[in-house]
């Protein structure tokens, strides 16, 4: 990254949103169990077309609905969600190699876009989530740079 430059949001605009996947389990027995909690697994997926200063997000999260012993009752969802995000000053955020192709990104850019993508998200799980089987479901407030290392696996 560039000396002294910093993260301009009104340079950043999302282009696209899009629910690639979307599913609700009800399990069997629905009237007996009592939702109590959830746990989540997350798998982040990230692209990037330097030229056209795009960065895309792909954020992938289940749900598992436990009961208060902590046990998976059966009902779970799953969704998958992809952001498109044009950054006008990327190259700003690009550290690139003697050879010219992208050697890092910054870290800061990335987390930034994760948070935006992750907060959207959540609003979106939460809406399609209410009346189902799984109850309102909110998902965790948590980090971006923890998502944004899992996208760097």
């Amino acid at each position: 990254m560039k000396e002294g430059r910093q993260i301009d949001p009104e340079k950043i605009s999302m282009l696209s949103l899009k629910t690639k996947k979307g599913s609700i389990e009800e399990g069997e027995n629905p009237i007996s169990r009592q939702i109590n909690g959830y746990t989540f697994n997350f798998q982040v997926g990230t692209g990037m077309r330097l030229e056209e200063q795009i960065i895309g997000i792909e954020l992938g999260i289940e749900i598992i609905a436990i009961d208060d012993s902590k046990k998976p009752i059966g009902a779970k969802g799953s969704y998958t969600h992809e952001i498109i995000f044009r950054v006008e000053n990327l190259e700003d955020f690009i550290e690139k190699s003697e050879d010219g192709s992208v050697r890092t990104v910054d870290v800061n850019i990335i987390s930034t876009l994760m948070g935006v993508s992750y907060s959207t998200i959540r609003g979106i799980i939460f809406t399609r989530t209410q009346g189902t089987s799984l109850g309102a479901v909110l998902l965790p407030v948590i980090d971006p740079k923890k998502l944004t290392q899992m996208a760097s696996r």
